[in-house]
């Protein structure tokens, strides 16, 4: 049953995709990295150079901003709406937000990895890629009414962006995060 703390989740999970959305950054989806051409077991790809890997980085990273910003305006117009319909909508826009970030996951796993910071690199992929799990977590739980489940997805993804936003920034990528 349904209890009272169901705006408090709402709250939350808002809150949470509202920092998310607001980063652009890049997401990711993918479960596991070896799904990545780069997987975190190779030692990377020869004749792949950090610049290189960033500046691709990068590109992506602000395509998934740029579509994401989409997103986030429909996030902002929720408080409007009863509860019910503000609920399936927030539902659709985290699955939005999830799929736009595992194809930017997809894309930044493709991308060659120099062999320097093949780990480092894999490190930020499984940090978007959590980051991801940790959206649709946020969604299901909504959809569910869920609360206590919401809650706990809420403060994971605040963790997961603050992870990803750290092994961005260690590759040098803060510039993607900063256009908003």
């Amino acid at each position: 049953m349904r209890d009272r703390s169901t705006p408090a989740l709402g709250l939350a999970a808002l809150a949470a995709m509202a920092v998310a959305l607001a980063l652009g950054g890049c997401g990711g989806g993918a479960s596991s990295s070896s799904t990545h051409g780069g997987a975190a077991g190779d030692g990377g790809s020869p004749g792949a150079t950090r610049a290189r890997f960033v500046a691709q980085a990068t590109a992506i990273c602000r395509r998934a901003s740029a579509q994401q910003q989409r997103l986030k305006s429909r996030e902002q117009a929720l408080r409007k709406l009863p509860e019910a319909a503000a609920t399936r909508e927030f539902v659709s826009i985290v699955r939005q937000a999830a799929a736009i970030s595992q194809a930017a996951d997809s894309r930044l796993g493709a991308l060659p990895r120099p062999p320097a910071q093949a780990s480092q690199i894999a490190g930020l992929v499984r940090a978007y890629s959590q980051q991801a799990q940790d959206a649709r977590a946020i969604a299901s739980a909504a959809a569910s009414h869920q609360d206590p489940t919401g809650e706990a997805a809420a403060r994971a993804l605040a963790n997961s962006i603050k992870a990803h936003l750290a092994a961005a920034g260690r590759l040098g990528m803060r510039a993607c995060f900063a256009l908003e």
